[in-house]
C-alpha cells in the first residue's frame, strides 16, 4: 500500500504520496541552500541548513500512522496531530547538538500549527498525565522504511548513516515525551527573551 501525504483533491484520482512530499521539501531546503548560502550567519545558527534538512525529513513521518492514513482514505477522524508521532523516529549525528535537535523537534511540532495552540488543544503537554500514544509496529516499521532509502540520502547529511532499526514502541514513547518536553522548554525561554527584548525597546 502506498503512504500518502495528502488525499486526492479536485481532478486529481490519487493523492500525493508520503515519499514523494518528503523527498520535495527536503529538495526545497536544497534550493533555499543554494539560493540563499548566507542565512546561518544572518540568523546567528551556523548548523541552520543541517538542522532544516533533519526537519525536512522527520516532519511528517507521523502521517505513517494507520490512523491517518484511514483518514486520508475516507476514514473516521485521526485525533492526534501527525506532527507529534514524527518525533518518534531519530538517528545519530555527531554534527547536531541537543540544542540542534530541539530547534529540530520545534520545527517538526509547530510546522502546521501554532505551538500555544498544539498546548491547549492536545493534552500531550501535560505532565502529570502522560497521554496513551497508539504507536503499533506497523506504524513504527513504516516510517522507519521512509528513512532508509533515497529521501534520507537525499537530505545529504554527510557522515551519517540512517537508522538500522525501528525504534520499540517504548523507545519511541520516550523519545516523543523527551522531544516535546525539551520543545516546551525552549520555547518558553524564546518567549522570554521576547518579552525582555521588548521590554528593552519601548
Amino acid at each position: 500500500m502506498t503512504l500518502l501525504a495528502k488525499s486526492a483533491t479536485g481532478s486529481k484520482t490519487h493523492g500525493l504520496s508520503l515519499h514523494q512530499h518528503l523527498l520535495d521539501v527536503v529538495g526545497a531546503v536544497s534550493i533555499l541552500e543554494l539560493r540563499h548560502p548566507s542565512l546561518p550567519a544572518i540568523a546567528g545558527i551556523p548548523n541552520l541548513f543541517r538542522i532544516l534538512r533533519s526537519a525536512a525529513l522527520l516532519h511528517d513521518l507521523g502521517k505513517a500512522h494507520p490512523g491517518f492514513q484511514q483518514m486520508l482514505t475516507g476514514g473516521p477522524r485521526f485525533n492526534y496531530r501527525h506532527e507529534i508521532f514524527s518525533l518518534a523516529f531519530s538517528w545519530t549525528d555527531p554534527l547536531l547538538s541537543p540544542a540542534d535537535w530541539t530547534l529540530i523537534h520545534l520545527a517538526v511540532i509547530t510546522h502546521h500549527k501554532d505551538f500555544s495552540e498544539i498546548q491547549t488543544r492536545y493534552p500531550i503537554f501535560d505532565p502529570d498525565e502522560p497521554p496513551n500514544l497508539p504507536l503499533p509496529p506497523e506504524f513504527l516499521a513504516a516510517g522507519h522504511s521512509l528513512l532508509t532509502n533515497e529521501i534520507f540520502l537525499s537530505a545529504n547529511l554527510t557522515g551519517v548513516e540512517p537508522p538500522q532499526t525501528p525504534p520499540s514502541p517504548n523507545s519511541a514513547y520516550s523519545r516523543i515525551m523527551q522531544s516535546v518536553f525539551s520543545s516546551a522548554a525552549r520555547r518558553t525561554e524564546m518567549e522570554r527573551r521576547r518579552s525582555l527584548n521588548a521590554a528593552a525597546v519601548s
